[in-house]
């Protein structure tokens, strides 16, 4: 038990929803709305204006970038090196030194995807009167339903703070989620990652902006 305890830390108490003296805590769940994380900060919270046109964005990190960039140039380094030493052996590659080109370029290509994905706007806007994930705003699209992820700032009742243990082959780490909680119970994911200071801090700013509680159940 000593070992777990130092492997996994020390078993998290139940949280009781009633804490918050709000139904609608006690009617949703208070599992993780999106499985896995990281475990180091990924965004971070920009209120470009305030006021009843305000608008807030979670914006990538300077870290995050730097993640994926050496993700980019790690692999075009070994594709490039691998390439470079090659030569041609009669007028021919020697297609066994391919296939580590090959990995260096899709470890580039993995690092593009991710950055690209990570450059989603994640958005909260009261002129149009929504919260979305996408870059299109829900004024933009002719079926709402295509942006999945969105809710009516005027529907969000509370900020949820949740975390989740995430195992992986290096270990595991706790990961933290903000999600937005309607009246109705509804959940909608905003971000996800594995500072909690920065976390804490983020939802008391959004907070602020949207005028709900928070509800820390971290």
């Amino acid at each position: 038990m000593s070992f777990l305890r130092k492997l996994f830390g020390e078993p998290k108490a139940a949280l009781d929803p009633s804490v918050f003296n709000d139904p609608v805590a006690e009617q949703i769940p208070w599992t993780p709305l999106k499985r896995g994380g990281t475990s180091f900060q990924t965004k971070k919270l920009n209120v470009i204006s305030s006021g009843a046109s305000g608008r807030a964005e979670f914006v990538i990190t300077g870290g995050y970038k730097a993640f994926c960039f050496l993700f980019i140039l790690f692999g075009m380094f070994i594709a490039a090196g691998v390439i470079g030493t090659v030569g041609f052996e009669d007028g021919s590659f020697v297609y066994a030194m391919l296939i580590p080109a090959g990995m260096g370029l899709i470890f580039s290509l993995t690092g593009f995807i991710i950055y690209y994905f990570s450059l989603t706007p994640i958005v909260f806007d009261k002129r149009e009167g929504y919260f979305w994930k996408g870059r299109k705003s829900p004024s933009e699209v002719f079926n709402i339903d295509r942006i999945k992820h969105r809710m009516k700032l005027d529907d969000v009742h509370a900020i949820q703070l949740i975390s989740e243990r995430v195992s992986s082959n290096n270990g595991s780490y706790r990961s933290y989620e903000v999600n937005l909680v309607s009246s109705k119970g509804e959940r909608v994911n905003v971000i996800d990652h594995g500072k909690l200071s920065t976390i804490r801090e983020d939802a008391d700013t959004l907070s602020k902006f949207l005028n709900v509680p928070v509800w820390d159940g971290i």
